[in-house]
């Protein structure tokens, strides 16, 4: 059995100028942005190049999250 521990967080915004997401790409490009600020705030391998290995997801909360969204099942 793996121990899984879950933070739930809410937070609330108001834009103080427009804000442009790509229109019919704007969901795929707040996830990206959102993915970016994750793995810089706490992956200590953020400015890799390559895809992490599997040890490194396995511990990487980050990379842990990233790699299970892209490829739901």
């Amino acid at each position: 059995m793996t121990t899984l521990q879950i933070t739930h967080l809410r937070f609330s915004a108001i834009a103080q100028t427009d804000i442009n997401l790509g229109g019919h790409y704007a969901g795929n490009n707040l996830r990206n942005a959102l993915a970016a600020v994750l793995l810089r705030a706490t992956c200590p391998e953020a400015g890799r190049r390559t895809k992490p290995t599997p040890e490194h997801t396995a511990t990487c909360p980050a990379c842990w999250i990233i790699a299970a969204e892209s490829a739901p099942g």
